[in-house]
């Protein structure tokens, strides 16, 4: 009989956090929906009602659901300042600061070519995020 070489330590490693679709889609639907033909985002009517802070969220909530549904790849789904701007319209001198700000509070990653995505583990605080209404978020 072979024995079992794991240790309780093995459990802690994984490839990738799941991410809850259910959780995903609840962070998106008020504020956008997705055209998997075009690879678009399109943004809904509550849109408007965001900050600047929360629209970054949102998009980039709405770039990992096209990678989790295999509508873009890994690379695509991070974006760098430049595409934020030109995707969503967010001015450049708003914009930046508060990629600053998310990626210090853990919200958003950088990676090495100063591109932002949300990681998948901190999908659930970016929620918290988005229904938080005092206007601090």
């Amino acid at each position: 009989m072979e024995e079992d070489k794991r240790d309780a330590l093995d459990d802690l490693f994984v490839e990738r956090q799941r991410v809850d679709p259910n959780v995903l889609a609840a962070g998106i639907a008020p504020y956008a929906r997705l055209n998997g033909v075009s690879r678009e985002i399109l943004p809904t009517e509550e849109w408007e009602t965001l900050s600047v802070r929360k629209k970054i969220l949102v998009w980039l909530l709405c770039k990992k659901a096209m990678r989790i549904k295999q509508i873009i790849t890994d690379d695509e789904e991070w974006m760098s300042p430049s595409e934020l701007e030109k995707e969503t319209g967010i001015a450049g001198g708003s914009l930046r600061p508060a990629l600053s700000k998310l990626s210090s509070e853990k919200l958003i990653k950088v990676n090495g070519n100063s591109q932002y995505s949300i990681p998948d583990h901190t999908v659930n605080r970016v929620n918290t995020v988005l229904r938080d209404k005092d206007g601090k978020s």
